[in-house]
Parts: structure tokens; C-alpha cells; sequence
């Protein structure tokens, strides 16, 4: 099989400019959803689908008993206007493939097609997963579970397009986590408004908020061990709408990224009590709402070790990658199954990264990617 993935090349292609042309958002992935459905009845594998979302599993079945494996990829885009001016750009005004998912999903659209041609070669099941929604929490993830597509499973496999590190011909791993859990919070501080000429008379909610931006840093800075690794960051700070007017509140939404539960479950303690300080010492009331959002990505070192050494032994270059804390819904799949999360070689000259109106692909990385998981399925193969 692994001779024949350089002739899938521009099908791949196909695919990726397709979708790419054709984005859809979370939960909204219809056409998208139309458009992998169709390919997998042209090129004749079974399917079904789930109610309520736009998610597609395919099923192909190879010539012998074997274990169970699935492959994933997520289907969805991002609420980004594209800013690239090429042929395939975007035509749906403000959604945008930002972060690699239409060559996820032209990926396993080949390796479908692949796999159903060769059924000879292998035993057992391939589960194809094309998942919705990765991009907005609670995730698609989660409802896929539930569903039943990893009963049975044994191992599940998933890769992203790597734009910075990596060129085409390569693919990463990571020793540990890949990516980090990812939580959000939002602290309201609720005050009494009044005029800007008499502050004396008020109790100012963006004094309140502003001490708790910079006191929120401390957190990291001073009470997290530096051998350790974690973020808390302030991404939104809405107050006010007239320059002579105490506002009644100020609204601060922002991210935790962690590697460790424990240090996880701090912060979030953390951040109230400094906010509540802060709060305090300006008159306000603190209003706290912590958001838990996707968990750490946990890579079995087996399943990794394995195809590191499989891949390699097919002319992939391996690199040895750094974790992320970014964050990825493919961390519940691997809560429940032994999971390998690989990287895809697709940098770019401008290199603009994930989620950038500019972002752009290699696209021959897609067909390391191909090989890769065919690397994968060969770890099982007698």
C-alpha cells in the first residue's frame, strides 16, 4: 500500500482545494458533511452518519480478523474572513480553513480510498472519523463518544498540518503530551457608576479590572514551579462607552492553558481569589465564572515509539517536536483508547501559523500525512 499513496497525490489535492473553497463553521459543516458523503459513495465505502451534527464515520473492513483502529480528522473552519488571494480562496464570507482541517479531511478521504482498494493487505477494521466541531467547545468529540464510535476500538490515530516547524517530507512527534488543556474564565467587577469629574463619589470598576489584569500575571510568574508549564492570559477587557462616565461594570475573558491536573485545579482557584482582591480593594463586587474546556492530550509512548519506527523504516522523517499548549479534542479520544497524535510537514515560505486570515499549507505535506497513516495500519499488519 505504501508504494501506492504518491499516485493519491492530486486527489488529495482535490480535496484539500475543495474544502478549502467551501468552508463551513462549527456545527454548521453541512455541505461539507455532502461533500465527504458523496466521495465516499463514489469510491464506494460504507458510511454512516449521526442526528443532530454534521459528523460522518466510514467503515472498511479488511480480509481477515484483526484489530479494531480509527483514524480521525475534523471537519470544520474557523469565523475568520480569508485574506489569501489565490484561486481556491475562501467563497463563504467570513469562514475561512485557517487551521489545516480541509487537508485533515482530504487525508483520510485518500486513505479511504486506499484502504478500500486493499483490503487484501490488511485484517480487522479501519474506523474513518470525520469529525465536527473541533474548533468550539464542548467539541464534537465528546458527542462522538457517546455515539458509540470508539466501541471497540483499539487504537486511535489523528495528525495536524504543521506550518512553522516542519517541512513537507517530514512528520513530528512528541514525547508526552502533545497539547495542553485549555480552560476559559470571565470575571465581571460590578461597581456604582457615576460621573467622571467626581470619582470620589463611585466605585470604579476598571480600577478594579486593570489590578486585576496585572495581578493575575503573578500567578504564573510566582506561583507555578518554572520547571513547570502553564499560561493565564487576559484576551478581552470590555467597560464603558462615554469618556465622562464611570461605568457600573468591567467585563475580563481569558484563557488557561496546563499541562498537569493539579496545577490545572490551582489556577483555577487562583484566579478567583486574586480577581476577589482586586475586587475588594477597589469596592466592587467580583462576579467568577470558570469555563473547562478541553482536557490534555495524553500520547500512549507505545502506540508513538511504533510508529515513529514503522514511519521510519518507510523514508518518513521523524522529528522530535516540543509540546504545545495549544489544545485539541482529540484529547478525549485519548482518555478512552491508547491514541497516537502525529504532525503533518506543511510549511510555507510566509509561515503563517494556524488560525491567521493568511494561513496557507504545503501541500505535499498532505501526502506524508497519507503515508503516515499508512505507517500506522502497518504497525498491525502480519
Amino acid at each position: 500500500m505504501f508504494s501506492q499513496c504518491d499516485s493519491y497525490y492530486e486527489r488529495i489535492v482535490a480535496h484539500r482545494r475543495y474544502l478549502h473553497e467551501h468552508p463551513e463553521v462549527s456545527y454548521k459543516e453541512f455541505e461539507t458533511q455532502k461533500y465527504i458523503i458523496s466521495t465516499l459513495e463514489e469510491i464506494g465505502v460504507p458510511y454512516k452518519t449521526f442526528e443532530g451534527n454534521c459528523a460522518v464515520l466510514a467503515i472498511v473492513k479488511g480480509h481477515a480478523p484483526g484489530k479494531t483502529l480509527a483514524f480521525r480528522a475534523d471537519i470544520d473552519a474557523l469565523a475568520i474572513t480569508e485574506e489569501n488571494t489565490f484561486s481556491y480562496r475562501s467563497k463563504n464570507e467570513g469562514a475561512m480553513h485557517a487551521c489545516g482541517h480541509d487537508g485533515h479531511t482530504a487525508v483520510l478521504l485518500a486513505f479511504g480510498e486506499l484502504l478500500n482498494k486493499n483490503k487484501d493487505k490488511f485484517g480487522g477494521e479501519v474506523r474513518l472519523i470525520f469529525q465536527h466541531a473541533e474548533e468550539v467547545g464542548p467539541g464534537g468529540a465528546v458527542e462522538l463518544i457517546k455515539a458509540g464510535v470508539l466501541d471497540g476500538v483499539d487504537i486511535i490515530y489523528g495528525a495536524h498540518t504543521n506550518v512553522v516547524v516542519l517541512d513537507a517530507g517530514q512528520a513530528g512527534y512528541v514525547e508526552g503530551p502533545p497539547y495542553a488543556a485549555a480552560d476559559k474564565f470571565e470575571l465581571e467587577f460590578v461597581g456604582k457608576g457615576g460621573p467622571a469629574n467626581r470619582p470620589h463619589l463611585t466605585e470604579d470598576p476598571i480600577l478594579a479590572a486593570s489590578h486585576a489584569v496585572v495581578s493575575l500575571q503573578s500567578i504564573v510568574a510566582r506561583n507555578i514551579d518554572p520547571l513547570e508549564s502553564a499560561v493565564v492570559s487576559v484576551c478581552v477587557f470590555n467597560s464603558g462607552s462615554l469618556t465622562n462616565v464611570f461605568p457600573t461594570s468591567a467585563k475580563l475573558r481569558g484563557t488557561i492553558r496546563t499541562f498537569d491536573e493539579n496545577i490545572r485545579q490551582f489556577i483555577k482557584k487562583r484566579v478567583g481569589e486574586v480577581a476577589k482582591a482586586s475586587s475588594d480593594m477597589h469596592g466592587t463586587e467580583l462576579r467568577y465564572t470558570h469555563l473547562q474546556g478541553y482536557p490534555v492530550l495524553v500520547n500512549n509512548a507505545d502506540v508513538v515509539r511504533q510508529v515513529k519506527e514503522k514511519a521510519q523504516e518507510n523514508g518518513i522523517e521523524m522529528v522530535k517536536m516540543e509540546k504545545s499548549l495549544g489544545a485539541e479534542d482529540f484529547a478525549y479520544y485519548a482518555q478512552k483508547v491508547p491514541a497516537g497524535y502525529f504532525f503533518m510537514g506543511c510549511k510555507t515560505e510566509n509561515q503563517m501559523p494556524e488560525h491567521s486570515p493568511k494561513h496557507d499549507i504545503d501541500e505535499r505535506g498532505l501526502l506524508t500525512g497519507l503515508k503516515l497513516f499508512v505507517s500506522c495500519l502497518q504497525c498491525h499488519c502480519k
